[in-house]
């Protein structure tokens, strides 16, 4: 499509993975794992700082439809990316801990701001992510026993609090606070198409099959997709 730029992406996806084998290689995991924590811990915090600096410099306006333009935290970089940094800081610093790399009390403020950060992106999937991955990280640290107590002991605190809401107020209303809280538009369609994904993902399918071998090009997503 793009030879050019698609040979320089390509050319930059392995220079970075070369880099990163060789760095783990002199320097150690610990260190790049401790490292990498302050890196995107830094960068969280920098976004903060552009955030209360120039605040139209860190927000990310993005136009869901004609009517409906939601802001979101951006910092130094899109809200997607930045609510990934702040989820990974998270992730990594409780590997780091259960390793024995760091003491766990610098989860307390990595913690509390990185997850703030992502919040604030408005970033949904890597904030689902964070969660199932801290409960897998997790359920190994538990006696057998007491992973499934806990397991019942949540499943039966949800369902309590759900029906007692219902019994209270209606599932109608439950419903749409649901999708008024987990939604930027409010709209169920938001979730059903995963905010488009699913078309993007038929999209990728058809264009697939058009070159299943050699492809379309590496970093040419953006050109491809650019007549939907």
């Amino acid at each position: 499509l793009m030879p050019n730029k698609a040979l320089i992406s390509f050319v930059s996806f392995v220079s970075v993975l070369l880099v990163s084998v060789v760095t783990f290689v002199v320097f150690g995991i610990r260190r790049v794992t401790l490292l990498a924590i302050a890196s995107m811990f830094c960068y969280s915090i920098a976004s903060i700082g552009l955030y209360v600096v120039a605040p139209e410099l860190a927000t990310f306006k993005e136009v869901m439809n004609d009517v409906v333009t939601v802001e979101r935290f951006s910092g130094l970089a899109h809200p997607n990316f930045l609510g990934r940094y702040a989820v990974l800081t998270i992730l990594l610093s409780i590997a780091a801990i259960i390793e024995g790399y760091m003491n766990w009390r610098w989860l307390i403020p990595l913690g509390a701001i990185s997850a703030g950060v992502a919040l604030a992106s408005l970033s949904r999937t890597p904030v689902i992510a964070a969660a199932v991955a801290v409960v897998v990280i997790s359920l190994p640290l538990l006696k057998f026993k007491e992973t499934y107590v806990w397991i019942a002991l949540g499943v039966c605190g949800m369902a309590v609090v759900f029906l007692a809401v219902e019994s209270t107020i209606g599932i109608d209303v439950v419903q749409e606070k649901i999708v008024q809280k987990t939604t930027k538009t409010g709209s169920t369609e938001e979730i059903k198409t995963g905010t488009g994904r699913t078309e993007i993902w038929a999209y990728s399918i058809t264009k697939t099959k058009e070159r299943p071998v050699f492809g379309w090009g590496t970093g040419s997503t953006a050109i491809v997709m650019e007549d939907q």
